[in-house]
């Protein structure tokens, strides 16, 4: 048996569309697009909150 007090979870797409197939791989869907590495590394926030507007 497991007892908690909380309990967290992960919307696994918009509307869940993507808890089967994440259920079954086993891995998560986060749901962000992929940021350009190089103005990460940078730290250039400026230049990616430009980018996803």
């Amino acid at each position: 048996m497991i007892t908690f007090k909380r309990a967290f979870y992960i919307k696994l797409g918009e509307g869940g569309d993507h808890a089967a197939q994440c259920i079954a791989d086993g891995t998560i869907w986060f749901g962000f697009e992929a940021w350009p590495h190089d103005l990460c590394v940078k730290g250039d926030w400026e230049a990616l909150r430009t980018k996803s507007r």
